[in-house]
């Protein structure tokens, strides 16, 4: 069985899409023996949805001063025409 996230990047999945996937295949490895054939892709597939979530959790955590495209950060950079 294949599952929607073997067909897409992470990184293009909306954010219900990302946990909802995630959760559905951590259901299944739990389900899973752990000598299972079908487990390491499983794993790896968790894994790649595991870190797209921690990145985009860090950046809503970033304060906004630092996030790329901040008012404070094109001022520092000189991007923009923005004044300091």
């Amino acid at each position: 069985m294949t599952t929607p996230a073997t067909k897409n990047d992470p990184t293009t999945l909306d954010d219900d899409q990302l946990i909802s996937q995630r959760a559905a295949l951590r259901g299944r490895l739990q389900l899973l023996p752990p000598q299972a054939r079908q487990r390491a892709a499983l794993a790896r597939q968790y894994d790649a949805l595991t870190t797209e979530f921690d990145r985009r959790a860090r950046a809503a955590w970033q304060p906004a001063e630092t996030q790329p495209g901040s008012t404070r950060q094109r001022a520092e950079t000189g991007s923009a025409g923005q004044q300091p």
